[in-house]
């Protein structure tokens, strides 16, 4: 695959440019008036301007690894992140402390990584499907709100364009900077050893997967992570239901919600198994030989998939993390799949509901009167079962090629 830009620029100008337009619109399903503040990057504001300063007014000083200081991590803000965090928000203060300026650094890169990956083959236009992803409330929310998962998403594209390309150690090694900075990319981590190449590569993949749990757990220990507020409107994972449960009236714990969520969506997996054993259209449809094009949509439906069905089984899926969700689905679309016969040609669309009904979309529901979100919240559980599938096809595949 090429990698100049001006291979595909029927692709990245029109990108940029909607992105642009609907970043600075005030179209009701990107009405972010909600979400409190209403300066630009308001997520990557408080990062640079607020916390990394904080962080080091209380005497922490990451380079040192004064470890008394490490508990005082609660007192900024209750931005409770990953310790090495602090290095991509101290970087950036460090260059500037205008967040505007980072904000769209990160939205250029994301766009030219997506355009790079998903559609060098200018077929955007094409697939009006992807399009409408790749603009849905969730991913604008995170381009405006210029959260660290921006981040997270474009490290991770690059890790999959340095395995595509050879680079397997280079890429494991961008992977657990990400589990560093946010801890729910550490399992996809740990699944790319498995399917990198070289035994060197796995062995070295395996030892720092090692080293981020320890790294991890000593945190989760000394700081606990704050748990997400109940309340339907804000998160979207298997705990939804708990949410659902006490609005109508039956008091159910949190951890109950979970069991309900997980019970819900294990048994649409199963019935996804059934149907694909029972009505299965094709069983052989995945290639044996190897291409660069498909390749680079195998690791990136793994690594997008796989953080989207961690993050809804976490209840961690919120908002924003609702690109991840539209990144894996683009793929997938692209992708020599396995076709269950009914469900495969209605996934697009389920797909397609769980990225714009699952947002809350307080300016739609004014309009219509009606709360859309727990459609959305169903079609989510059939997303992430039949990505749970596919990515145990998909997996196996990659696997027997290495």
């Amino acid at each position: 695959m090429k990698s100049n830009l001006f291979n595909y620029p029927l692709v990245i100008v029109p990108l940029i440019s909607v992105n642009l337009l609907l970043l600075n619109s005030n179209l009701g399903f990107y009405d972010f008036s909600n979400y409190l503040p209403m300066m630009p990057f308001w997520d990557l504001e408080a990062g640079i301007n607020k916390v990394w300063p904080c962080f080091q007014k209380v005497g922490f000083n990451l380079f040192a690894l004064d470890v008394a200081t490490f508990p005082s991590l609660n007192s900024c803000s209750n931005y409770n992140l990953g310790y090495f965090s602090l290095l991509s928000f101290g970087f950036l203060h460090l260059l500037s402390s205008k967040a505007v300026i980072w904000g769209f650094v990160q939205i250029f890169v994301f766009l030219f990584l997506v355009s790079k990956i998903y559609f060098a083959e200018n077929r955007l236009g094409n697939d009006y499907l992807s399009a409408l992803a790749l603009f849905s409330p969730g991913v604008i929310l995170l381009e405006v709100s210029g959260n660290m998962d921006m981040q997270i998403i474009n490290l991770l594209l690059l890790a999959n364009i340095a395995m595509n390309s050879g680079r397997e150690k280079m890429s494991l090694s961008i992977i657990c900077l990400t589990s560093l900075f946010k801890f729910y990319t550490s399992p996809i981590l740990l699944l790319a050893c498995f399917f990198v190449k070289r035994r060197s590569s796995r062995i070295y993949g395996l030892f720092i997967s090692f080293l981020t749990s320890i790294v991890i757990l000593y945190q989760m220990i000394k700081t606990p992570l704050t748990p997400f507020i109940d309340g339907a409107q804000n998160k979207f994972g298997a705990q939804i239901f708990d949410n659902y449960a006490r609005k109508a009236g039956f008091d159910l714990s949190n951890f109950q919600g979970e069991i309900i969520g997980l019970f819900t969506l294990f048994l649409a997996f199963f019935l996804i198994i059934y149907c694909y054993k029972k009505f299965s259209l094709e069983r052989t449809s995945y290639p044996t030989r190897s291409s660069s094009r498909l390749d680079i949509l195998y690791v990136n439906f793994i690594f997008m998939a796989g953080t989207s069905v961690i993050l809804y089984v976490t209840a961690l899926n919120v908002d924003y993390k609702l690109t991840f969700i539209a990144l894996a689905g683009i793929a997938l679309s692209q992708l020599p799949q396995i076709r269950i016969r009914y469900i495969s040609d209605v996934f697009p669309y389920v797909w397609l509901i769980s990225l714009w009904f699952t947002f809350p979309l307080a300016s739609l529901s004014k309009y219509i009167h009606v709360d859309l979100q727990p459609v959305g919240d169903l079609a989510m559980v059939v997303t992430m079962a039949y990505f749970m599938f596919q990515i145990i096809i998909v997996v196996k595949h990659v696997y027997k090629r290495v």
